[in-house]
């Protein structure tokens, strides 16, 4: 996450604490503890069709930009590459 957070522009969490599962209260998993990283939206709402509700299954604006789409598509590319 350093070599990330160094080397791109791509937010990163800091990690707050970390243990195993001996070290979790309940004793389940082992466990990371992050810092939450601000943003504007989701891709999930940028890409939904405007009006669906959340508890709805999301569907692809028809009516969504091309250069939007493109964009939003190249900027998640970019975070994964």
């Amino acid at each position: 996450m350093r070599y990330i957070s160094d080397q791109t522009s791509v937010p990163v969490p800091f990690i707050l604490h970390w243990g195993t599962r001996e070290e979790s209260q309940l004793n389940l998993s082992p466990f990371i503890m992050i810092s939450h990283i601000e943003h504007k939206t989701t891709m999930y709402n940028a890409l939904n069709t405007p009006g669906c509700p959340n508890k709805e299954r999301g569907v692809l604006d028809p009516s969504i930009n091309k250069e939007k789409l493109g964009m939003l598509y190249a900027q998640l590319a970019r975070v994964l590459l």
